[in-house]
């Protein structure tokens, strides 16, 4: 019933709800995580992490109330209480996608080049078949100035996942800011090329 009332945006009854459970059920990590989120509908932040501490405390594998407890402290601004969060959800599981993703949209929020360059070579070293470090690594180049460099990595998460709208994007931006025009029309001609009904190609075009 209280995920029913979250679901409805109800917060007030769900936690009511949940602390009936959690009274004769205090070892519920379902129920602490539902009351963080309760919370976090009235924009009490301070008991939702309260909350999600105690779920992480009852279930140091439970990835899940990590995730919500960065976003918890990223949402009431506090993105180094966030970061640290998700490094120990990594030392948890480091190859979680969803931690390392959350790490780098802070470090992109905050231009951080360079932590978002070891975030890039950490994701590539645990997930070398996936696209997003050498994406990563290729913003932080193109944030630099280095967009030959920056090329390169897109066009390496590129092989990996042609139909990538984003490392797509930032490659034609580097090639525009070498004043390569062609070069960068001709990138997304290609895409068009191969799937003519891509409108975001079509946009970028």
């Amino acid at each position: 019933r209280a995920t029913l009332a979250l679901r409805e945006e109800e917060a007030e009854p769900a936690i009511s709800d949940i602390r009936l459970v959690l009274r004769d059920h205090p070892d519920r990590v379902q129920a602490h995580r539902l009351l963080g989120q309760a919370h976090v509908q009235r924009e009490e932040y301070a008991l939702a992490q309260d909350a999600l501490e105690k779920a992480i405390e009852l279930a140091p594998a439970d990835t899940l109330a990590y995730l919500q407890l960065a976003e918890v402290k990223a949402r009431s601004g506090d993105n180094d209480g966030a970061m640290a969060t998700l490094e120990r959800l990594l030392e948890q599981a480091p190859d979680n996608a969803a931690a390392q993703q959350a790490i780098s949209r802070i470090q992109l929020s905050e231009r951080d080049w360079q932590a978002l360059a070891q975030s890039a070579q950490r994701i590539k070293t645990s997930r070398p078949d996936h696209p997003l470090g050498y994406h990563l690594e290729g913003l932080s180049l193109q944030q630099q100035g280095s967009h030959e460099a920056a090329i390169a990595a897109f066009d390496k998460a590129l092989e990996l996942r042609p139909d990538a709208l984003e490392p797509l994007t930032a490659v034609a931006r580097s090639e525009m800011a070498l004043q390569r025009y062609d070069a960068a029309e001709q990138r997304v001609q290609r895409v068009l090329e191969a799937n003519p009904s891509n409108v975001f190609a079509r946009n970028l075009l």
